[in-house]
């Protein structure tokens, strides 16, 4: 598992109350985990607990949502390298 290819950030106190999730309702028990894109965007990663879908209970869900968060995207990132280099043929063709 390549961890170096995430960030940690611990933020306390009232300062935790300026990270939660767009559009999210009640998100402000603790600990919870959000996902950034490597645009910096929220990435609507979810535990499967329906009460706090942002808290990851065990090191074992933890990897597990860390490997699927990977792959989902490097899979966006491919999708997008590709719409560009398409994007730049079109353009030549003009």
């Amino acid at each position: 598992m390549p961890f170096n290819e995430f960030l940690n950030v611990h933020v306390t106190g009232d300062d935790a109350n300026q990270w939660i999730f767009p559009g999210s309702v009640d998100e402000t028990y603790v600990p919870r985990i959000y996902f950034l894109n490597w645009k910096g965007e929220f990435v609507d990663v979810r535990s499967g607990n329906q009460k706090f879908p942002r808290f990851i209970s065990t090191g074992e869900d933890l990897r597990k949502v860390m490997v699927d968060f990977l792959n989902e995207s490097d899979r966006l990132l491919e999708e997008e390298e590709e719409e560009e280099a398409n994007s730049k043929d079109k353009r030549k063709e003009l």
